[in-house]
């Protein structure tokens, strides 16, 4: 059945009412019980708390806050996709349903972080002008990220693997080649590839100079 561009706005506006509605609850739980596990509130983090691995000891509001944010980015990432077609945007947005609570740790988690030293890029859309951002997906194959860097211009990538396995050197460049076939069509950059000597990679990050 051929999709159109519609079709998939209705998808994304009864995922996101579904999506406030289930972190509304979870995050309340969160708070109430003062929670610190790690992995049930990976929808939550930011780039700074996870590489920290801080908690979620924020107020309610602030929390709500970030979910918030994370549509309004997926919705001018989907603006974005969708001067590609309806397939394609169909395609590349069926990894939304792996942004509830309870899929998160089995996914790929991508944070996408954007330097705040020099000069600053803003974004094609200005429902979303902000730092960074958190994305959950099967394979990163699943998004495009070069629409992605349209709405939040990132210089870094910090990822893990589902349920924290260990990355092991062929998938650190697989998962490298992957992201590379898909921006240096667009783009014009170098990139460096960070993970920890001499102990297990349970989280590795890229960082990008744009020409």
């Amino acid at each position: 059945m051929t999709r159109s561009i519609q079709d998939t706005w209705n998808k994304f506006e009864r995922w996101s009412h579904r999506y406030k509605k289930v972190c509304h609850k979870v995050i309340k739980e969160i708070i109430k019980y003062d929670s610190s596990d790690l992995d049930k509130g990976l929808f939550l983090q930011n780039s700074h708390e996870f590489h920290q691995d801080l908690g979620y000891y924020n107020s309610e509001s602030e929390l709500l806050t970030r979910i918030s944010r994370k549509i309004d980015f997926l919705r001018g990432y989907l603006v974005d996709i969708s001067f590609d077609g309806p397939e394609f945007m169909a395609q590349q947005s069926d990894f939304l349903t792996q942004q509830y609570p309870s899929r998160c740790d089995n996914s790929i988690g991508v944070w996408l972080e954007q330097s705040r030293e020099g000069d600053i890029e803003c974004g094609a859309y200005f429902g979303f002008q902000d730092f960074d951002v958190s994305f959950f997906c099967k394979s990163i194959k699943d998004v495009d990220l070069a629409s992605m860097r349209n709405i939040l211009p990132f210089d870094h990538i910090i990822v893990r693997r589902p349920k924290n396995q260990i990355w092991d050197k062929i998938s650190v460049n697989n998962f490298v080649q992957q992201v590379n076939k898909d921006l240096e069509f667009d783009y014009t950059y170098t990139v460096e590839i960070h993970t920890h000597k001499n102990r297990p990679v349970r989280v590795f990050s890229m960082t990008f100079t744009w020409e």
